[in-house]
């Protein structure tokens, strides 16, 4: 500690809560840099899953280990990679902000990875399954117009 007070890198980590850090995080830095719209989601998306599940506890007691656990329960839900990826990149940018408000000592989402996006199969028609639906689409000229040009 006394090296790192001589080196001015001593962090005395703070015991707010993640439930108010992340508050100040959407206020200061989220809503001024992000349209309305995707602030509201922000928001929906940290009160409903991040709040919910970490905001009662400190945000220096959060580690990458309960945040990976917690990507783990969110698949097992059924949520999608794409949702827990949107998740990840909130909380990455909100600890990065605490390590420089200086609120915590390291950035412990540096280490967490979120999940992997898994390849989807996409069925696509055949080409009879086109034309039986461009054919009967034709009987309804206008509809048929959209799909033809």
């Amino acid at each position: 500690m006394g090296i790192e007070i001589n080196n001015e890198t001593f962090v005395n980590e703070k015991e707010i809560l993640s439930m108010d850090f992340i508050a100040d995080y959407l206020k200061l830095i989220a809503e001024p840099s992000v349209k309305p719209s995707t602030f509201k989601r922000y928001q929906s998306s940290v009160k409903n899953r991040l709040i919910a599940k970490f905001g009662h506890m400190k945000s220096k007691n959060i580690s990458g280990k309960n945040i990976s656990h917690y990507y783990h329960e969110l698949l097992k839900e059924g949520l999608t990679e794409e949702f827990i990826q949107y998740l990840h990149s909130i909380l990455k940018l909100a600890y990065k902000t605490a390590v420089d408000w200086k609120y915590i000592k390291n950035d412990f989402m540096d280490n967490v990875k979120s999940p992997n996006l898994m390849k989807k199969d996409i069925e696509t028609w055949s080409i009879d399954e086109c034309n039986t639906f461009l054919n009967r689409m034709r009987k309804q000229k206008i509809i048929y117009l959209c799909y033809t040009i």
